[in-house]
C-alpha cells in the first residue's frame, strides 16, 4: 500500500503548482544562460564562440550546410555572412516562459543578438 503523505503544502494545491513552476523554468533559465553554446543554437553559431573553440566561420558553414563558402558573397563582411547563419535557425524556444515567470530575458535576448557573446 502506498504510504501516507504526512504533510501538506500550507497553500492551495495552485499556488504550490506555480511556485513549482517557476522554480522548474528558473532551473531552465540558469542552464540557458550557463550553456548556451550548447542549447541555444543562436549563440553557438557565432564568431565568438567559433574562436574561443579554435573553428572557423567555414567550419560552422560545413556542419551546417555540408560545403564551405555557403555564405560567400560579394560585398558580404564576416558579420553578415554569422548573420545569414543564424537567420536559418532555431533560437531558444522557451523564452517566453522566461518573461512571463520570472519576469528575465535572455542576456543575448536583452542586447538583440548573440554574435556577442
Amino acid at each position: 500500500a502506498p504510504e501516507k503523505r504526512k504533510s501538506y503544502p500550507p497553500e492551495d494545491v495552485v499556488t504550490a503548482c506555480r511556485a513549482f513552476l517557476v522554480t522548474l523554468v528558473s532551473l531552465v533559465y540558469d542552464a540557458y544562460v550557463h550553456f548556451a553554446p550548447e542549447v541555444d543554437a543562436q549563440v553557438h553559431y557565432t564568431q565568438s564562440h567559433f574562436q574561443a573553440i579554435g573553428k572557423t566561420i567555414e567550419d560552422a558553414e560545413e556542419e551546417l550546410f555540408g560545403y564551405r563558402g555557403w555564405t560567400e558573397a560579394p560585398g558580404l563582411t564576416v558579420n553578415d555572412r554569422w548573420r545569414l547563419i543564424r537567420r536559418n535557425l532555431t533560437g531558444c524556444t522557451v523564452a517566453h516562459l522566461f518573461e512571463k515567470h520570472l519576469r528575465r530575458r535572455l542576456p543575448w535576448h536583452e542586447r538583440g543578438d548573440a554574435s556577442d557573446i
